[in-house]
């Protein structure tokens, strides 16, 4: 599998809900970044909420691509690299637990395109009781980057309060409908009542 067949399986796998080995992004990108000279990320998630933060995923294909990957200036701590969690994902075999810079997970992709996570937070997700461990995963990252980065693409997607306001008016048509159906189904339940009570009324002037 090339580079980007790769990253788009990164960036499915961070939509993985807990339950499937994934981090359960809502948000995830490929080839995203770089602005003002920052990191560029191959894949990069993002979870608000509970248990919420970034996640990066760096693609490598080959061994002697991960071996440079170290040499780069957001990952020997020049500058402030992405990801309040970080993994790499490469086909099967090419990168060791062994070889992991501290606090990196690691995701196999088999000839299937199957995604396996050998080490990373998201293996303490599933169980509560493993959950406060995942401080252990985290590095400091550049916050206000991934800032910019959601502005950015939310910006070239449109304009945000027009789409705020469509969505808007929309989840009020809803609320109406639900009303109304609400409304509609107590009526037809009231009339069925009385009309069950008519007929039990006939019946006990029939068997009186």
């Amino acid at each position: 599998m090339n580079h980007d067949e790769l990253s788009s399986l990164a960036c499915r796998w961070l939509k993985r809900a807990y339950s499937a080995n994934g981090p359960g992004c809502k948000v995830a990108l490929t080839e995203v970044g770089g602005l003002y000279g920052g990191e560029r990320a191959d894949a990069w998630g993002y979870r608000w909420g509970f248990d919420g933060g970034s996640v990066l995923v760096e693609v490598k294909t080959s061994r002697s691509d991960f071996l440079a990957d170290a040499k780069k200036p957001h990952r020997n701590g020049e500058k402030l690299g992405m990801g309040l969690y970080r993994y790499y994902l490469c086909p099967e075999g090419i990168i060791q637990l062994e070889d992991l810079p501290e606090g990196w997970g690691l995701l196999w992709v088999n000839k299937r395109g199957h995604v396996k996570v050998l080490a990373g937070h998201v293996q303490l997700l599933k169980s509560w009781k493993e959950r406060d461990r995942v401080t252990e995963w985290q590095h400091e990252y550049n916050k206000n980057l991934e800032l910019d980065l959601l502005a950015h693409t939310l910006s070239r997607v449109g304009d945000p309060q027009e789409f705020n306001t469509r969505l808007r008016d929309l989840q009020n048509q809803l609320n109406r409908s639900i009303r109304e159906n609400e409304r509609i189904r107590k009526n037809n339940n009231e009339r069925q009542m009385r009309k069950i009570e008519r007929l039990q009324r006939k019946l006990s002037e029939v068997t009186a």
